[in-house]
């Protein structure tokens, strides 16, 4: 399944911020010490590079529980991440 995260961070309000949530994702992957790195700094060139990744249901879990453990993330860049994650996966199993 495919996901976009060549999006705009919202704030509380729904405001597009000046952060793109694609590279936000791809700088907390690059500066971890932790995960399979062959996975993670590959998801984190193409994120920063404004591409999609492609991912199935186990990549998929493995990068939400990335993204749950990174300690130095707002719980709302981590929501907003999640967010297109679950949109993605609402728009995948509406066209399955």
């Amino acid at each position: 399944m495919k996901i976009n995260f060549n999006v705009s961070l919202k704030d509380m309000k729904g405001l597009e911020q000046d952060q793109n949530l694609g590279e936000l994702l791809a700088v907390m992957l690059a500066q971890s010490s932790e995960g399979n790195v062959n996975k993670l700094i590959p998801w984190g060139f193409k994120l920063m590079a404004g591409q999609e990744l492609d991912l199935d249901m186990a990549d998929q879990k493995l990068l939400i529980d990335f993204i749950g453990g990174i300690k130095d993330l707002t719980n709302l860049g981590k929501y907003r991440l999640t967010e297109v994650i679950e949109e993605a996966q609402a728009l995948h199993s509406k066209k399955g």
